[in-house]
C-alpha cells in the first residue's frame, strides 16, 4: 500500500480473519473479514471492538451468509 499499510491474516480454531489497514491523506479504510462456522465467532462483539479500536467516523457492516441464523445479526450491532 502506498504510503503504507497493514495486512493480516489469522486463525482461531476453524475461523479465519483478514484485517486490512490503508491510511490516505483524506481518508483511512479499515476492514475486517472473518469465515467461520457459526458459534465460534460472536458477530456483534467482532463489530464493537473493530468500532473502539479504529474510532471510524462512518461503519458499514456487510453479512454474507447462507445461514438463517445471521439474519437479524446486523440489527444487533452496536450504532456508531
Amino acid at each position: 500500500f502506498e504510503p503504507c499499510g497493514y495486512s493480516m491474516n489469522g486463525l482461531c480454531r476453524e475461523t479465519f480473519s483478514t484485517i486490512h489497514v490503508t491510511p490516505q491523506d483524506a481518508f483511512s479504510y479499515a476492514s475486517v473479514e472473518l469465515c467461520g462456522p457459526l458459534g465460534e465467532v460472536d458477530i456483534s462483539d467482532v463489530v464493537a471492538r473493530a468500532r473502539a479500536i479504529f474510532r471510524p467516523s462512518q461503519l458499514v457492516v456487510a453479512l454474507s451468509s447462507a445461514s438463517p441464523k445471521l439474519a437479524g445479526a446486523a440489527k444487533t450491532a452496536p450504532a456508531v
